[in-house]
């Protein structure tokens, strides 16, 4: 359905009032321990090459969440790391996290700002896909209704600005029904495209 210009609007405002929430809530919280721990495993993945750790998750949103490490100077306890998987004993994923960011010498907020600020634009994305959707489906008062509830739920803000698994997940999967719904609706192939990467 056509949409009008206070629709539009009042989608750009809910918007910004998810991201601001998100970006004012990645700013000032720290890092949880299982952060630590996926940050570790970012730089890992992303500077040395190698897939070894917090593996019981696909690498795409620590290799994304480390791409700021490319640009950035940090010192990291390889040696010990390594020497640890390479004996197979229990490696504590998070004690190392831990350390990684807080006893080595690195700047942890810019670090853990860094990377959060990677993952915020799948939160605007999954935003979109809904107020699209529900556009297509129910109009454009329907939509921007969803996208108000969108907007203030505190579960989607919350893990929107952390480096965690969960948002992209919710994010691609949701991505790939509805890129499979435009495909039912217009057989254009490169909607089934989409929803097949967004699978992926």
């Amino acid at each position: 359905m056509k949409m009008g210009r206070k629709a539009f609007l009042g989608a750009a405002v809910c918007i910004f009032l998810f991201t601001f929430q998100s970006a004012f809530l990645m700013l000032t919280h720290s890092a949880g321990s299982d952060e630590e721990m996926y940050l570790l495993a970012a730089y890992r993945y992303v500077k040395h090459g190698v897939i070894d750790i917090a593996i019981d998750h696909p690498p795409f949103v620590k290799h994304l969440a480390g791409l700021p490490f490319l640009f950035m100077d940090l010192n990291f306890p390889r040696e010990e790391v390594e020497a640890v998987l390479a004996r197979s004993e229990p490696f504590n994923q998070w004690m190392y996290g831990a350390r990684f960011l807080y006893s080595m010498g690195n700047p942890a907020e810019e670090i853990v700002i860094r990377s959060r600020l990677m993952l915020l634009p799948f939160g605007i994305l999954l935003g979109l896909f809904l107020f699209d959707w529900t556009n297509k489906v129910s109009g454009p008062v329907a939509a921007l209704y969803s996208l108000v509830l969108f907007s203030l739920t505190p579960l989607l803000i919350a893990c929107s600005s952390v480096v965690m698994m969960d948002f992209l997940a919710t994010t691609f999967s949701f991505g790939a029904f509805y890129f499979l719904f435009l495909y039912f609706r217009s057989l254009k192939f490169k909607d089934l495209i989409f929803s097949g990467i967004s699978t992926g």
